[in-house]
């Protein structure tokens, strides 16, 4: 790798191990050591990596660089000069948030994460419930016959059957078709490729109403691929919003997960896992789980946590049993108020924790 803070790019050698890096991105940089022939170590998304150094490149310089080029033996980088002010109007928090996510510095991107955290009304679960809106029946019909219930929701792959049918992988998909000599219109279909169908074929007919909705559906979805993907943090971080069916009725599931990298996986034995879930008679109900090898801890959060514990004290040899069966030993549980943790609320909306210390 080299580093330069002119014209020049920055080069870093595939065979390095380094992190997953996207064209646009930009990532931290920090100068660890830098020998007298330019030979050196960067730190870089949480890894140390070995690097060719400018002459002026000094120990202990930290500093932004952006993804330029990615071929298939290197990727070239370039030092950005970026002020201590706001980029592009972005406040630090969202410089940070676009820079973890791995993505360009645009308030766009933005726009499209917070949109999906903080939306009051998901419009899938509104289009769901019968939101009646011209060429809307077929997109329902495929969404309801994807959604999992109660019932099927322990059933492998079903939250993954429903991502795909979304779209959660629709650009790669048509990449893919493409490079195959195949014709994305003929071999397959989600919920986005038809939303964008009917936005660019009859959006001309649609009321302003109605374009309005199906172009909020678009950006939920498009926000949900944002943060399905895991990140250029040092640790994997990812937020699944999915809709659950029970009789006829649907509510939406948060789940958030924060590990180590394991690879360019999720560690799942080494994770800190949110879920929150709206209920029909409890009002909404969180999990925190953390996993250390086999050993789990599991705090259950409720509004109303006395109303829980006479469930707990029925269901916690059962609970234990179940996880037994998987091969994990479940520690310990908990009941706690859920204004009383506000860690679990801001984890599960989006804030990375930066660490998974499951045993303190």
């Amino acid at each position: 790798m080299q580093v330069h803070n002119n014209i020049s790019p920055v080069r870093l050698l595939q065979n390095q191990g380094l992190p997953v890096l996207k064209l646009g991105q930009y990532i931290k940089v920090e100068i660890i050591e830098k020998g007298p022939n330019g030979q050196g170590v960067i730190s870089m998304a949480g890894k140390n990596i070995p690097a060719q150094l400018e002459a002026h490149v000094r120990a202990g310089e930290k500093f932004w660089a952006s993804v330029r080029e990615i071929n298939q033996n290197s990727i070239v980088l370039k030092k950005e000069n970026i002020p201590s002010g706001a980029i592009h109007n972005l406040s630090p928090q969202e410089t940070m948030l676009l820079a973890n996510r791995g993505l360009s510095l645009e308030p766009r991107f933005v726009q499209l994460l917070t949109g999906f955290i903080s939306a009051e009304n998901s419009s899938l679960l509104s289009l769901l419930a019968g939101t009646n809106l011209p060429f809307s029946e077929y997109i329902r019909k495929l969404l309801r016959t994807a959604v999992p219930s109660w019932q099927t929701i322990k059933e492998n792959n079903s939250i993954l059957n429903y991502l795909r049918i979304l779209g959660i992988d629709n650009e790669n998909l048509i990449m893919k078709m493409f490079k195959n000599g195949q014709n994305p219109e003929k071999n397959f279909t989600n919920i986005k490729l038809e939303l964008l169908r009917v936005l660019a074929e009859y959006g001309n007919l649609l009321s302003r109403e109605n374009k309005l909705f199906l172009n909020q559906f678009l950006n939920e979805i498009t926000g949900q691929q944002l943060w399905y993907q895991t990140g250029v943090h040092e640790n994997a971080y990812t937020i699944l919003h999915f809709p659950l069916e029970d009789n006829e009725k649907y509510y939406l599931v948060k789940l958030a997960i924060e590990s180590p990298r394991k690879g360019r996986k999720i560690d799942l034995q080494h994770c800190r896992i949110a879920l929150q879930l709206e209920t029909p008679n409890l009002g909404i109900i969180g999990a925190d789980l953390l996993f250390y090898g086999k050993e789990l801890s599991l705090s259950l959060l409720s509004n109303n946590p006395e109303v829980l514990e006479p469930m707990l004290k029925v269901l916690e040899d059962e609970v234990k049993e179940c996880f037994s069966q998987l091969g994990i030993n479940l520690e310990s549980i908990s009941l706690k108020k859920m204004k009383e943790h506000p860690q679990f609320e801001a984890f599960i909306n989006g804030q990375q924790l930066g660490g998974v210390d499951v045993q303190g």
